[in-house]
């Protein structure tokens, strides 16, 4: 779970693109593949929750342990 604090995004997610602000709250499915891509001129700052042991994946498909979950 995603929370925006300042800025903005677009965030792809399972073929859909969703544009986020301050105050949106996003909740990503387990292995659905997604990018969100920082507005250039705003940037974007979020909060972000993960249950421990939390992974992530890279565009190949590997596991990793995110920094933001570490």
């Amino acid at each position: 779970m995603w929370t925006v604090l300042d800025g903005g995004a677009s965030v792809h997610i399972d073929g859909q693109v969703v544009t986020v602000g301050p105050g949106d709250t996003l909740i990503f499915p387990a292995d659905v593949l997604r990018r969100i891509s920082a507005d250039p001129a705003a940037g974007f700052a979020a909060i972000a929750v993960a249950p421990p042991g939390s992974r992530a994946y890279t565009p190949d498909r590997d596991k990793l342990l995110p920094g933001w979950v570490a």
